[in-house]
């Protein structure tokens, strides 16, 4: 146990500031500005969010799709980090961008496509929709239909 809190230490004393750095990037990037930062509550065992207005939030207190892109900035942020590290992790989604406006399903997009280029991401969704507006947002990527691939499979 004392091992396991000291390394915990460690992680939050010396990665930690640069995955929520590397997050909070991304979510600005992410929501056009409107929310600047992502860091660790008070208490330690969360995050806030800091809008423009400089308010903190909580998770809970943001529409869900902004719950989910805080979320995938942390992980896309952790990935790197790993990177940093020497490890290398594919980012597997299922269904990530269904709650997503518009504006922001083609700004993820673009930074999936920007994050493919170091990392293996595999994205999976039965709309039709979310598929072209990635593959519009993120040059390079391929729509694979399961379909297709079950017609190969069987053959």
């Amino acid at each position: 146990k004392g091992l396991i809190d000291e390394t915990l230490e460690q992680f939050e004393r010396e990665r930690q500031p640069a995955v929520f750095a590397n997050a909070s990037a991304r979510l600005e990037s992410f929501t056009q500005g409107r929310y600047r930062q992502i860091r660790q509550d008070p208490d330690g065992q969360g995050v806030v969010v800091v809008g423009r207005d400089t308010q903190a939030l909580a998770p809970l207190d943001l529409s869900r799709g902004t719950r989910e892109q805080v979320y995938l900035a942390v992980r896309l942020g952790l990935i790197d980090e790993f990177m940093g590290r020497g490890t290398v992790l594919p980012l597997v989604m299922d269904e990530i961008l269904v709650n997503f406006d518009p504006e922001r399903m083609a700004a993820v997009a673009r930074e999936l496509g920007r994050f493919a280029r170091s990392h293996q991401g595999l994205l999976f969704t039965c709309h039709p929709e979310i598929a072209e507006r990635v593959q519009a947002n993120a040059p390079g990527s391929t729509a694979i239909a399961m379909s297709e691939l079950a017609r190969e499979s069987i053959a």
